[in-house]
Order: C-alpha cells, then sequence, then structure tokens
C-alpha cells in the first residue's frame, strides 16, 4: 500500500519513511469514503465499527476488541495533529495520567497506543447514557438526583487531587450518566486530556496559557495563574449552578469577556433564578467564590457538604424538580448578564489579553404612571366626600331616625350633589371665609382704634384750657472789668524780592 504526505498529500513507495520535500512522516494512504477510520483494525486487536462522537483532540469510534469480544470506546487523534510532537506528548500523558486513577466514577483507560501509520488511539470502557449537558436540556432532574451527581463528581475528584491531579476542564460535556438496571444515577467524569500533574518535572501546559472551557472556568484560572483542586472545586460548583439554575453562572457573546466575568463580576444569587432551598444555594455558592481559600478545603469536604444535604433535606423538597426560571419575574438578571443556553465552547489554549469587550448596557424598564393616576382620582374622591360630609347640619329640625343600611345606601346614591350645586356650595363657602376674616380683622383694630379716640380726647381738651403766663427766674450776673483792646501791630513794608521781575516785559 503506498503511503501518504500529510502535509503536501504527495503519494510515494511503502519502503519510502519521510517526505522529500517538507521531512514529514509519512504514513499509509487510507481508503476513500466519509470516515476512512471505519472498518480499520488499529493494532491488530481494535476493530472501528462507527463514530459516535467528536472532540477538541480527534474522535471517538465504537470499537470491538477481538481478544476478549467486547465493545469499547476508542478515542483517535486527529491526522492533522499525529506529527505535532505537543499534542503526541499531551495525548499520551492523558492516557499515563488517566490510567492512575483508579476509582469507579472516573472512566477506566483499557488500552492506548500508535498505530503503524502514525495514528494515536486511546481505548477506554465504552459507556451506555447520556452526557450531562443533555440531561440539562432536559430540565427533569431532581433535587436528591442533583446532589447525588455532586456527591459522584465531587468522589471522582477527590481520587484525582490525592494523585495530585487535577482535570481542569471539568463541564456537563465530560460528565456522563450510566444507563444502569432498576434506575438511579451513576456518574463518570470523561476526559483528562489537559489535566495538570502537580508535582511533574516536564509540563506541556505553561503559565500564563489558558486553558479550560470558558463557562466553567475557575478566576485564577481564567488569569493564567497556577491551579490546584480548588480550581476543579468552582468548575464543579458552575455545573451545580446550571443543574439548578438551568444556566451557568456567566456567559457572554465572546470567550474573553465570559473569562473576564469569572475574575470580577459576582455570581447571580441562585434564588432569582430558581426556588432553590437556603441551604443547597449555600453549598453552591461557598463552590463559587473567587478566593480559592474561602472553597471547601477539597473534594471531600465537599462530597461531605452534598451527602449532609441528602440525609437532612426533607423528602419532599429531594423529590421536587428546580423551578423554572421565570424571565418576567422582578429582579432577575438580563440576557446579557447570564447564560441563554447550556452549549459550551470548545476548551481554550489561548495567550492571555488584558483587552476584553465590555457589556452591554441595562436596559430598565420605564416605570409605569397608573398608581400617580389612581392617588389623583382618590384624591378627587375625597375632596367631594369632605364638601359633601362637612356642611353645617340644621339643629331645628326634629331629629329623624336612624336609617337602616339599605337606606342610607339609597339616600346617599340620591342626594349626591349635582355639578351645579358644588360650585355653589364652594362659592357659599369662599363668602362665609371673607366674612370671618372681616370680622376677625374688625376685632383686632378695635383696641386701636379706642386708644386713639382717648388720646384725641385728652389733647382736645387740653387746647381748651385757658393759658398761664410763664415767669423765668432771672440770672443773677456778676459785673466783671472788661480786659483792654491789644494794640494792633503795624504791616511789615513789602519787599519785592523776584529777581526776574520785568524780565521778560517789552
Amino acid at each position: 500500500m503506498e503511503k501518504i504526505c500529510p502535509t503536501c498529500q504527495r503519494t510515494y513507495a511503502p519502503d519510502v519513511v519521510y517526505c522529500p520535500h517538507d521531512g514529514m512522516k509519512l504514513r499509509q494512504d487510507r481508503p476513500a469514503g466519509d470516515d476512512p477510520m471505519i472498518g480499520r483494525v488499529l493494532d491488530g486487536r481494535w476493530i472501528i465499527e462507527k463514530r459516535i462522537g467528536t472532540g477538541g483532540m480527534g474522535a471517538v469510534y465504537l470499537g470491538h476488541q477481538r481478544s476478549v469480544d467486547r465493545q469499547v470506546a476508542i478515542k483517535t487523534l486527529r491526522a492533522n495533529l499525529s506529527d505535532t510532537d505537543a499534542f503526541v506528548d499531551r495525548f499520551f500523558r492523558e492516557a499515563r495520567i488517566a490510567t492512575t486513577i483508579n476509582h469507579p466514577h472516573s472512566v477506566t483507560i483499557l488500552d492506548f497506543g500508535q498505530d503503524e501509520d502514525g495514528t494515536l488511539y486511546l481505548a477506554m470502557e465504552y459507556l451506555v447514557g447520556i452526557a450531562l449537558s443533555e440531561r440539562i436540556d432536559q430540565r427533569n432532574m431532581t433535587y436528591e438526583e442533583v446532589l447525588r451527581v455532586g456527591v459522584q463528581i465531587a468522589s471522582a475528584l477527590s481520587a484525582a487531587h490525592d494523585a495530585n491531579i487535577v482535570h481542569r476542564d471539568l463541564k456537563p460535556d465530560n460528565i456522563f450518566l450510566l444507563d444502569i438496571p432498576g434506575g438511579g444515577t451513576f456518574v463518570k467524569v470523561l476526559d483528562f486530556g489537559i489535566a495538570k500533574v502537580l508535582d511533574s518535572e516536564t509540563q506541556v501546559t505553561r503559565t500564563g496559557q489558558v486553558f479550560g472551557t470558558p463557562q466553567y472556568m475557575s478566576p485564577e484560572q481564567c488569569q493564567g495563574h497556577q491551579v490546584d483542586g480548588r480550581a476543579d472545586l468552582y468548575s464543579l460548583g458552575c455545573i451545580m449552578y446550571e443543574l439548578v439554575g438551568g444556566r451557568p453562572p456567566f456567559s457572554a457573546e465572546t470567550p474573553m469577556a465570559i473569562l473576564m466575568a469569572h475574575v470580577v463580576n459576582e455570581v447571580p444569587p441562585l434564588h432569582q433564578l430558581s426556588d432553590v432551598p437556603g441551604r443547597v444555594e449555600q453549598a453552591i455558592s461557598s463552590l463559587l467564590a473567587k478566593d480559592p481559600d474561602k472553597r471547601p478545603t477539597n473534594a471531600a469536604a465537599a462530597r461531605a457538604n452534598f451527602e449532609t444535604l441528602l440525609a437532612e433535606l426533607d423528602p419532599t423538597t429531594l423529590a421536587s424538580i428546580p423551578g423554572s426560571p421565570d424571565a418576567s419575574s422582578e429582579g432577575l438578571l438580563t440576557e446579557e448578564h447570564v447564560a441563554t443556553a447550556t452549549d459550551t465552547h470548545p476548551p481554550l489554549n489561548l495567550a492571555w489579553s488584558d483587552s476584553v469587550e465590555d457589556f452591554d448596557a441595562l436596559d430598565l424598564p420605564t416605570r409605569s404612571r397608573t398608581p400617580l393616576y389612581l392617588g389623583a382620582a382618590l384624591l378627587a374622591l375625597l375632596s367631594v366626600l369632605a364638601l359633601v360630609f362637612l356642611r353645617p347640619e340644621d339643629t331645628s329640625a326634629p331629629a329623624d331616625p336612624a336609617p337602616t343600611p339599605e337606606a342610607a345606601t339609597r339616600e346617599a346614591s340620591a342626594s349626591a350633589p349635582s355639578s351645579a350645586e358644588m360650585e355653589a356650595r364652594v362659592r357659599e363657602l369662599e363668602a362665609t371665609a371673607r366674612e370671618r376674616a372681616a370680622d376677625d380683622a374688625r376685632a383686632l383694630a378695635r383696641p386701636v382704634q379706642e386708644r386713639a379716640q382717648a388720646m384725641a380726647h385728652t389733647l382736645e381738651v387740653a387746647a381748651r384750657a385757658p393759658a398761664r403766663p410763664q415767669t423765668r427766674p432771672r440770672k443773677t450776673t456778676s459785673k466783671r472789668p472788661r480786659p483792654a483792646p491789644e494794640p494792633t501791630p503795624s504791616p511789615a513794608p513789602e519787599v519785592d524780592d523776584d529777581p526776574f521781575k520785568g524780565f521778560f516785559s517789552e
């Protein structure tokens, strides 16, 4: 069979190993068809039957193991990546990491290797069921099922963290719910493809790079910082939040905006999205703390919290389904600030950047004026009633017997004043008010007027009385000799001391 270069697509004889044009390693030519992997036998043991899914690194196929006659799932690396050392190392690292985690809620890796044509593969147990993301779309999980899912995911994470392994891409697409006899919920955690071994000397990833799925990434992971098992707990909190509220904590048009929301924005309270018990919301909110030190200390503590809720919540609450969010309810977040679907972005591998698009402004609804109109109408009604019931009563007429409630209702409806009567009554009240004001003014002016009249009478009497002669006492003066006048000095003769007098005359 001829060989083909994966880069330039040139074909060569079977004995040629490398392409002479670009130096790429050649692989055997594959048969034509929609998927050349269908029908192939990998490494002489695994028969590819059909494709059952695709991922960020390649495809997943349903296969058959000849030696034990059982179905398996086979994950292969994309053909254009098989010759990239970084991706090959990452692929084998996933296999080595996954085989070190021996836990019922983690997927079991059976074998891994590389076929003679360069195809990398990973053989794992074949799971029958649905992904958690599909179950979320159905919106039929009870609180008991939600908490049991949380317990089992935390259990699998605890086993991984004990082996110093951080998943870093925990999301509903990587959580699988098995169909088991008799019903119930059994979880399998998949895809440790971008997991990080904390004590590994050689790491494929570098600090400053961002890996994961934006809707479920921790703040420290969004910033490209060093992560530990508490980053997986934040992702678990995002999953639990979506299971109860129907949507992830944050969503936006761009992945970068979602990353910034995890770092900066406060998580919207769950009770705004669903009728959630307070203790359940508190347990989920503790996982979503921005500061890793404020989250549960480890996955085992998170598991214990969920188990406590399962034991202490009443059966009615556990059997109920979280309420659907009502977009018309007061206090709900708009679509710009929360997720509108459970679809997730593929895992990111981005160099960090400080630039981010701003969120759209929140449009607030116009406040209704109906209460203002109702208040004005009520005020007018009270004014009419005051004019009707504050009229003076006629005391000369004999008192009528107390009417019955029915008669009072009829009389009140019959005696309702017309518009002309109301205007006449208003004019009458105004005239009465003017008369009272004039009387008050006259009462205040009367004492002043009386005092002025008394003073005028006193002055008039004094003016008519006869005048009496007035005698002034004579002043006694002593005669003193007048002083002699002082002699007046004669004026001194004028001396003309102007030296320029007449100098300018003709």
